[in-house]
């Protein structure tokens, strides 16, 4: 099954796993789920990849090692498999509470979405950028003050 639906749950991915039998909701279900999502927060906060077996620390879940386009024929899930993000999944087995699955999901959110995992890539361009800058405003100084100089040994 797969499902897309607006939700007042701001943070979290909802999963509707409670288990109705024999017309009644009992408290204690045997779970045989393997959940799946995507999400763009995820992929920006994912650990290295290990293998197909290991929970990501940042996650929770386990992903793919790769985005879902590169091993799966997106075009026939008609929209519901982005091709460009990884995948992420967790499994529930055996008996367990008969409730409803949330995933939190603002692991990256905020000022620095996406760049958390990925900071290795621009923070060196940032300090070489930022000592330019300097470089720059101290020539700039340094010419001015020589200028004033000058013009104060040479009088009116």
């Amino acid at each position: 099954m797969a499902f897309e639906f607006p939700s007042r749950l701001n943070d979290q991915i909802f999963f509707p796993t409670v288990h109705i039998h024999d017309g009644e909701v009992h408290e204690i279900e045997e779970f045989d789920h393997t959940l799946y999502l995507q999400h763009e927060s995820f992929d920006g906060t994912v650990d290295v990849y290990v293998n197909d077996d290991v929970v990501d620390n940042a996650t929770g879940m386990v992903r793919s090692k790769v985005q879902a386009g590169k091993f799966c024929n997106t075009e026939l899930t008609r929209g519901i498999v982005q091709p460009n993000l990884l995948l992420h999944r967790r499994e529930i087995r055996g008996r367990h509470t008969n409730q409803d699955t949330c995933q939190n999901v603002s692991l990256s959110l905020g000022p620095f979405y996406g760049l958390r995992r990925r900071a290795f890539q621009w923070w060196p361009l940032a300090v070489i950028g930022a000592s330019c800058a300097g470089l720059g405003w101290l020539f700039s100084r340094r010419s001015k003050l020589k200028a004033e100089r000058l013009q104060n040994q040479s009088g009116p």
